[in-house]
């Protein structure tokens, strides 16, 4: 672990000027399940993320995250974070069911993006009915008579880089699908199959015209206001305590702590890792000074206001059928979490976190009544020692060259993935609540401290159950990447349970086809009929766009 970690820091270190100083311009492209949507439904997104050379347009591998904003003409209706790994990344919006009617925008850009003079971010046009209640977007809808202009479809729907087979007929039961690569390179795609209606007033946007469109347009200067996210989301926060040392954890299962300086203009900046979902955060001095109290505040990494133009929503009679049907829908989807039935898909790794020296389950041995008691009966590579009237840990660890020794300098102790400073706090823990300690004997970097081993405390709960937390300090709520995830419906195969009245039967938005490589999957027919397509949509490796669609009808 030590080494890893090591190797991490240096980088960031060796590398975060030159990386800076490259004049990187990136292009985003989002797509999604379906272009129309209830309020209350789920949106599948893909997203891929290009470096724009003077005549090519690749997959970048330069930021690490991208950001999501849902808007329309009243503002700002959802924000959100995107991991990506080699350019693409995946995730489900999962929509408020209080959101009103109108034609939205999802605005995707990344740190690097806003560095850019004169850069638009994309911006992919989607409809929102809120068939619960009646609200809309001001000035967005209007209730028309009659028939209302239909989106335009993508021409050319056939791709000569992949082979689909689906029935092109009428079907029900099980659809099996297959689609083949039919290019000597690595394929990213995203796959999907929806119920189609005519909802949608939108014209198809597609990647083919993306790029065309991208590599005409040229490129602005980029400057280096913003840091942008290299190995995973530069947190920023503007705190008084210049020139202090501070230390940013994120409690949980994960051991997601980092260490950084507050500069004189009161900025402060840590380079995490791998963070998902919705966490507890806490920012602390560390230890060693005499005033550890500070005012600091999290800096938000969204844009929050644009200027776009948002086209007409038209409501009519004749949609009241259709409408019906999608909000049952929905909601049968949601009572009975068909809309949760989410399969996970493979997550930025994280260098920090590897396989323990020795791991310990609480429960294969006797219980006592004090960690002290438990470090002292059956954790051999771990001692206690009394430095200064203070009780603390040290560590059998390995030194650079082999030798084992127990530690004399600091050891890191972490509870739930909180660093514990006064080791005597652990020693007062109730080990009731800890299910698993963990043991690494290496050395563990952060930032420009050593520490000579780690020892975690694992509690069952996972969030630091029944611990006094520093009163200086800040604790605040942090939404990380959202974890990437897709639909495959494979829980409908044998489970009569659920009612199956799904809108997107598949939804993939990180295919990754390796050279005439074949992806092949059922879709379970929903229990209503309708018309059905299916849509491939991606890049290869070296930059040739791949679109295809075809339908077919369920009975």
């Amino acid at each position: 672990m030590g080494k890893l970690r090591n190797i991490f820091c240096l980088a960031i270190i060796l590398l975060s000027i030159p990386l800076q100083g490259r004049d990187v311009v990136e292009r985003l492209y989002v797509t999604t399940d379906k272009n129309s949507y209830v309020a209350g439904d789920v949106v599948g997104c893909a997203l891929y993320c290009f470096e724009l050379g003077n005549s090519s347009l690749l997959l970048s591998g330069f930021s690490s995250v991208a950001y999501l904003e849902l808007v329309s003409a009243d503002g700002v209706a959802m924000q959100e974070k995107v991991a990506l790994v080699d350019g693409v990344g995946g995730a489900m919006l999962r929509l408020s069911p209080n959101l009103p009617s109108g034609n939205y925008k999802l605005v995707a850009y990344t740190k690097q993006n806003r560095n850019e003079s004169g850069f638009i971010p994309y911006a992919k046009d989607i409809t929102i009915y809120n068939t619960l209640v009646d609200t809309k977007v001001k000035g967005n809808v209007e209730i028309a008579e009659g028939a209302v202009p239909q989106g335009a479809g993508a021409e050319n729907p056939i791709s000569p880089l992949v082979q689909v087979s689906v029935s092109n007929g009428k079907v029900q039961g099980k659809i099996p699908v297959e689609i083949l690569s039919k290019v000597k390179e690595k394929a990213f795609l995203s796959v999907s199959v929806y119920h189609k209606d005519s909802l949608s007033q939108l014209p198809a946007q597609e990647i083919r015209s993306f790029m065309t469109g991208a590599l005409k347009g040229g490129a602005g200067v980029v400057s280096h206001t913003y840091v942008p996210d290299f190995e995973g989301e530069v947190v920023q926060f503007k705190s008084d305590g210049i020139n202090r040392k501070m230390i940013l954890s994120f409690p949980g299962r994960d051991n997601n702590i980092y260490i950084s300086n507050v500069n004189g203009d009161g900025d402060l900046y840590f380079y995490t890792g791998s963070v998902y979902g919705t966490k507890d955060g806490m920012l602390q001095v560390m230890p060693g000074y005499t005033d550890r109290k500070h005012k600091s505040e999290l800096v938000s990494p969204f844009i929050g206001k644009f200027d776009f133009d948002y086209p007409k929503m038209y409501i009519t009679k004749g949609m009241k059928g259709e409408l019906e049907a999608k909000s049952v829908a929905m909601q049968v989807n949601r009572r009975f979490g068909a809309d949760t039935l989410t399969v996970p898909l493979p997550q930025r790794g994280d260098p920090f976190m590897e396989v323990p020296d020795k791991s310990y389950l609480l429960d294969d041995y006797t219980r006592f009544h004090t960690i002290h008691e438990v470090i002292t009966e059956y954790i051999s590579n771990v001692r206690i020692r009394t430095l200064d009237g203070k009780k603390s840990f040290t560590i059998l660890y390995k030194d650079a060259v082999g030798n084992e020794m127990y530690s004399r300098f600091a050891t890191l102790a972490l509870l739930d993935g909180m660093p514990i400073f006064n080791h005597e706090d652990i020693l007062g823990y109730d080990p009731m609540l800890v299910k698993q300690i963990r043991v690494y004997t290496s050395p563990y970097r952060i930032s420009d401290i050593t520490y000579e081993g780690v020892i975690c405390f694992d509690t069952y709960k996972g969030n630091i159950p029944s611990f006094p937390v520093d009163k200086d300090a800040y604790m605040f709520t942090y939404k990380g990447s959202l974890y990437p995830e897709y639909l495959s419906g494979e829980q409908f195969y044998n489970n009569s349970d659920i009612p199956n009245y799904r809108e997107t039967l598949y939804w993939n938005p990180m295919v990754r086809m390796a050279p005439g490589e074949a992806l092949s999957f059922e879709c379970v027919a929903p229990k209503y009929p309708g018309h059905f397509e299916l849509v491939v949509e991606g890049v290869t490796e070296s930059g040739q766009p791949v679109f295809y669609r075809t339908s077919f009808e369920v009975l």
